[in-house]
Parts: C-alpha cells; sequence; structure tokens
C-alpha cells in the first residue's frame, strides 16, 4: 500500500515539476527577438509584421481539441494568425521552444511580446493581441 502511495505522490511531482519548468521556460522566451531564417517563407512573413499570434496545436491533443474553435474564431477577427501542427512542423516548433501544446505565441515584430501554455480563454488571447 505504501508503494502504492509513493508511486502516485512521485508521479504528480514530476507533473507539477514539469509545468513548473514549461512556464519558467516560456518566461525566458519572452522579450526574445526570433530569427526568421529557420522558420518557412509564410510563417517568416507574418512574424515579421507589426503583430501576429502563433497557435502551436497537435491533432492528438485534447486540450488543443477545445483551444482550436477558439483560434479559428479569432483568425476570422484578426490577421495573421496561424496554426502550426508541431508533429508536421516541428522545426518551428524548436525556433519558439515550444515544448507542450496547446502553446500561443504572441509577437510584434518579431519580438515574443506574449506566450501561453496551456488552453487559454477567447478574451485572454484578444486583450494580449491587441495589447501588442
Amino acid at each position: 500500500m505504501i508503494y502504492i502511495i509513493l508511486t502516485i505522490f512521485l508521479f504528480l511531482s514530476l507533473l507539477v515539476g514539469f509545468q513548473f519548468f514549461l512556464v519558467r521556460k516560456s518566461k525566458k522566451i519572452k522579450g526574445s527577438q526570433i530569427n526568421p531564417n529557420y522558420l518557412s517563407n509564410e510563417i517568416k512573413k507574418a512574424v515579421m509584421k507589426d503583430q501576429s499570434m502563433l497557435y502551436f496545436y497537435s491533432p492528438s491533443c485534447g486540450a488543443c481539441r477545445s483551444q482550436t474553435p477558439v483560434i479559428e474564431k479569432l483568425k476570422k477577427e484578426f490577421k495573421n494568425v496561424l496554426s502550426i501542427d508541431v508533429s508536421r512542423d516541428f522545426r518551428t516548433a524548436r525556433v519558439f521552444g515550444i515544448m507542450g501544446t496547446p502553446s500561443i505565441v504572441i509577437l510584434n515584430k518579431g519580438t515574443v511580446k506574449e506566450i501561453f501554455i496551456g488552453a487559454k480563454d477567447e478574451n485572454i488571447l484578444r486583450n494580449s493581441y491587441l495589447k501588442v
């Protein structure tokens, strides 16, 4: 019985630790300039404009399935909102330091202004995009 409790505790500790690591890493990326040389032409054009939003997702991600309709709605409202499937474009995910999905990066002229890990409310994303 004690081994089961210890195993569960260890698993939960690792899970919380990984989430903490992701949030800390994302704070380091915020404010950095992205090197466009490693990006596809479509993404490079969007990233270098005044403002853009990149949504990193995976088709097998449960949280992404709830976030995608929000992003699709924002795409109709704003220009330069791109969806990037990390299973097809891992290279771009690496350029931005994306380690989990869903992740949303808001940029201004190639500089990361905001990064969100996990599903976020539509109003939070809209306000962050407009704030840039």
